[in-house]
């Protein structure tokens, strides 16, 4: 009982005091909700494109919550709008009211330092599944909730039966036939089992949420279908991740075979350097 006690303090978010839901992973190494960190610097004056997004999986339902922690206070609605429309046409992240880029800090409040975000502000942290998953896990021991409920129904709710990565949310037989239709989109959506937490299938790119789908020579890094549109990647070297799989798996085969073949030739020059020494020490 005392150690499951004491895992839960470490599950905790240190703004919300609830466990993590959707936590981004921070510079300095610590965690935090991604609603919280937006919260948080709405509070110190910056702007964050949807400071009141929670997440669609049954995890953010009052239901699901520990009884042990309390009930989340979510901001005024008008005050965000306010908020909002004083900063129209502002990029995630900037403070209000400037006219130059500028970089984010974020007041950890767990180690109370101030971190470093750079100019995209939380657009730039990325979310960690592990802990997501570890969370997931721990809800599922101490049995907070006796089972998914489907996020569709009316009242009384049904337990869920099929879970959906897509739509990111659970529902029960009836629910998922009425909200994927045959014929449509939705209909080729693949059932899986009904989970707290969705996960994405793939690497996501932690500006736009979108699975990316490119890799960018000349910036090192992975890209989305949106991120190849921005004037940051213009006259960029963009292959797809496939081909960029493909030569850095040759590049690092050829390098590791050049490695292997030199070993005996390195260990060799090795030896004879130690004989060496011996007979200068001597």
């Amino acid at each position: 009982q005392t150690s499951m006690k004491n895992m839960e303090r470490e599950l905790v978010c240190p703004v919300c005091k609830e466990m993590y839901k959707q936590p981004l992973a921070l510079p300095c190494t610590h965690n935090v909700c991604h609603v919280c960190a937006s919260e948080v610097l709405l509070q110190h004056g910056h702007l964050y494109c949807d400071p009141t997004s929670e997440p669609t999986s049954p995890a953010a339902t009052p239901s699901t919550r520990s009884p042990r922690l309390g009930r989340r206070v979510v901001p005024k609605p008008d005050r965000l709008d306010r908020l909002l429309k004083s900063g129209f046409g502002t990029y995630p992240g900037r403070k209000r009211g400037a006219v130059h880029p500028q970089t984010v800090s974020f007041p950890c409040p767990a180690c109370q330092r101030d971190v470093d975000l750079g100019e995209r502000g939380l657009g730039s942290l990325f979310r960690n599944l592990t802990l997501e998953r570890v969370v997931e896990r721990y809800r599922q021991t101490i049995n907070i909730s006796a089972a998914i409920m489907c996020q569709f129904c009316k009242p009384p709710q049904l337990e869920a039966t099929k879970g959906c990565t897509e739509c990111k949310s659970s529902f029960c037989n009836e629910c998922f036939k009425l909200y994927h239709p045959w014929g449509t989109q939705k209909a080729q959506h693949e059932p899986t089992p009904p989970t707290l937490t969705f996960r994405p299938k793939g690497l996501m790119c932690p500006e736009h949420k979108e699975e990316v789908t490119h890799y960018c020579k000349t910036c090192q890094r992975l890209v989305c279908q949106l991120c190849r549109v921005r004037r940051t990647h213009t006259s960029h070297k963009i292959t797809p991740v496939l081909s960029a799989y493909q030569a850095l798996r040759e590049k690092l085969t050829k390098s590791l075979a050049y490695i292997l073949s030199s070993q005996d030739t390195v260990q060799t020059q090795i030896a004879e350097l130690e004989e060496t020494v011996k007979h200068t020490e001597v």
